[in-house]
């Protein structure tokens, strides 16, 4: 079966980094989507001429003393602490031309990689398998080991409270064009009668884990209120703080939970920042400063928008295609 990639023909660099896209208008209040987390961690660097993004995969061959101390440090942490894993920031070195945002010499945002697989060969050097995990912002270098370290906090996507449709929308656009072009490209090779052509096209996996879920069915609740009737209020307020009578030992369901549905909110916030560069990794074609773009915008509808410029000229181009197969066939 083979993955999903889309050929990527047109230049997005400029509209990523319009300032539209990229950060916002000051008299618009931008909030993070999520609570942020303000906690600073120290982690040491590995500079690669390749940029990684979350979700993105990698491996390396350590076979300098100071990175292999590097590692054999992480080791003797994961030794410390049983059932954790290796991780490490994966940067861009050396910077491009152009980066704006840089921290004594060093981009501003990089990616927390974790170890997914540590191999040593006979002659001591290490294989390291690693995935991009999420990203992180540089506040500070320290130079006491003879490996880059830097002090860091997390770094995430932000999002004014009123565009919170616009992303659910795009998404589900994004989405559906990449099951479309799924579907196009099998029905292709099916009409084709190629005995060589991959039947099997599907999306990659990180895309169909953070997908956006199916709609879900209106409650009883919702359609009374859009109808105007009063008792929506009355059965919603009841959904969220739980009726007041019966037994007093009967606990509240925890899906009814207002707490809950505020982690549920918390954990769509991610989701969506995730989908949004699991989406993008499957576009073939983009040069550093496209991927760095990416990385360092806070705009999840930007990097949406992004796709969908990509994928919707693809999928008319599969759609005329298989027009014609499907004219040559009959």
């Amino acid at each position: 079966m083979g993955t999903l990639r889309l050929k990527n023909s047109f230049d997005h660099s400029a509209r990523l980094r319009n300032k539209r896209y990229v950060s916002r208008a000051s008299s618009v209040r931008v909030v993070a989507r999520t609570a942020p987390d303000m906690s600073l961690f120290k982690l040491p660097l590995w500079a690669s001429p390749n940029v990684l993004m979350p979700l993105g995969t990698g491996a390396l061959h350590i076979y300098e003393s100071r990175f292999l101390s590097m590692f054999d440090g992480l080791k003797r942490q994961q030794l410390q602490a049983p059932g954790t894993s290796m991780f490490f920031g994966h940067m861009v070195s050396p910077t491009p031309v152009g980066l704006e945002g840089r921290v004594q010499g060093w981009p501003k945002v990089g990616v927390l990689a974790k170890v997914t697989n540590l191999g040593v060969r006979d002659d001591g050097t290490l294989d390291v398998s690693y995935q991009g995990v999420r990203r992180f912002q540089i506040l500070n270098m320290q130079e006491e080991e003879p490996y880059p370290v830097a002090y860091a906090m997390n770094f995430a996507d932000t999002c004014a409270p009123a565009e919170q449709q616009a992303i659910d929308e795009l998404e589900f656009k994004v989405y559906n064009n990449l099951l479309e072009v799924v579907r196009l490209s099998n029905k292709l090779a099916s009409l084709q009668q190629d005995s060589s052509a991959d039947l099997g096209s599907h999306l990659p996996e990180s895309v169909t884990r953070y997908a956006p879920p199916p709609p879900s069915a209106r409650t009883l609740a919702e359609v009374l209120i859009e109808a105007g009737h009063s008792a929506g209020h009355s059965i919603a307020m009841w959904q969220r703080h739980g009726c007041v009578y019966g037994s007093s030992s009967t606990r509240k369901s925890a899906a009814l939970d207002p707490y809950q549905m505020v982690s549920d909110q918390l954990e769509k916030d991610v989701r969506q920042e995730l989908f949004s560069f699991a989406a993008a990794s499957i576009v073939d074609g983009m040069g550093p400063l496209e991927r760095l773009a990416l990385l360092n915008t806070q705009d999840t509808a930007a990097r949406l928008h992004y796709v969908l410029q990509a994928v919707m000229p693809y999928v008319q181009e599969l759609q005329a295609k298989v027009s014609m197969a499907r004219a040559l066939k009959n």
